[in-house]
């Protein structure tokens, strides 16, 4: 017969109990585990694991959030002011005439030409008045220093004379020229404006006319009228009639009568008279003279 084979633990058993031999299975069972586990962790490779590299230490600006965000942020950099500097003040020197009139610059009363006006540079107004004298209101653009000269221009009204008849018109006493006239610049007032016809002073008429700073004015004359003269030389005197209305005795000169057609009459006790059909017209001056009257021999 075969002899039978012992396991270990049969061994063992066969030995009776004991602890010594279990000690180093447990042990060898360990050492065989870790073996297995490290051949896992390095997929068998057969390279010894590298030596631990010891942690770099941290930067020195390197700071943990929760101290980071203690730590106040930097205040931002203002932008640089870019804007230019505002020009200096320039000197504005303003002369006017008439010298008695009052300027005033935006609305305030400027210094005398003397003085000047310091002023920023700009647009700004200038206005100057003075009695008698259309106001002056400018504006200036100031770059540099500036002397400004202003010259008011007399306050006057236009006139304008007009006639149906030639003549002459005076203003005041002035002759100003042949009517019609139109645009004559006068100041303002009151005149007397006198129109004399083209050889009938009798028949010169005269109108009041107030002359208003820019305003128009005018003066209209219609002469309705004509004038007789009559003279007689023989006798030295003699009546004049118009039929049989009596005018006056000669010598009659420039006798006024409305422009119509008329029988002229001139006579005298003991002479024979003389008589004339006439027709006067607007402004007309008919003249009879040198009559001769015939003594009446009857």
């Amino acid at each position: 017969m075969n002899e039978p084979v012992f396991t270990a633990s049969r061994r063992a058993q066969a030995k009776g109990p004991g602890r010594g031999p279990l000690l180093g299975s447990v042990i060898a069972l360990v050492l065989i585990a870790a073996s297995v586990g490290a051949w896992l962790q390095w997929g068998g490779r057969s390279e010894p694991p590298a030596e631990p590299v010891a942690e770099a230490e941290a930067p020195l600006d390197s700071v943990p959030a929760e101290v980071e965000a203690e730590v106040e942020p930097a205040p931002e950099a203002m932008p640089a002011d870019t804007t230019p500097p505002p020009p200096p003040p320039v000197r504005l020197v303003v002369t006017v005439q008439p010298a008695s009139a009052t300027v005033t610059v935006d609305d305030s009363l400027a210094a005398g030409p003397d003085e000047g006006l310091m002023l920023e540079a700009g647009s700004h107004r200038v206005q100057a008045e003075a009695a008698g004298y259309f106001p002056l209101d400018t504006v200036v653009e100031l770059v540099s220093d500036m002397s400004l000269s202003l010259a008011l221009r007399r306050a006057t009204g236009t006139v304008e004379v007009r006639a149906n008849l030639a003549g002459q018109v005076l203003i005041d006493g002035r002759d100003r020229g042949a009517a019609p006239i139109s645009g004559l610049r006068l100041r303002p007032g009151t005149y007397t404006v006198r129109f004399v016809p083209a050889g009938a002073d009798g028949l010169a008429e005269e109108q009041r006319l107030t002359v208003r700073a820019g305003q128009a004015s005018s003066a209209a004359f219609e002469i309705t009228d004509a004038l007789i003269s009559v003279g007689v030389r023989s006798p030295r005197w003699a009546t004049v009639y118009r039929g049989d209305d009596k005018i006056g005795d000669t010598p009659l000169i420039q006798h006024r009568l409305p422009a119509r057609v008329y029988t002229l009459r001139v006579a005298r006790p003991g002479y024979i008279e003389q008589e004339r059909l006439v027709q006067l017209a607007p402004g007309q001056h008919f003249q009879w003279v040198d009559v001769v009257l015939e003594a009446d021999g009857g």
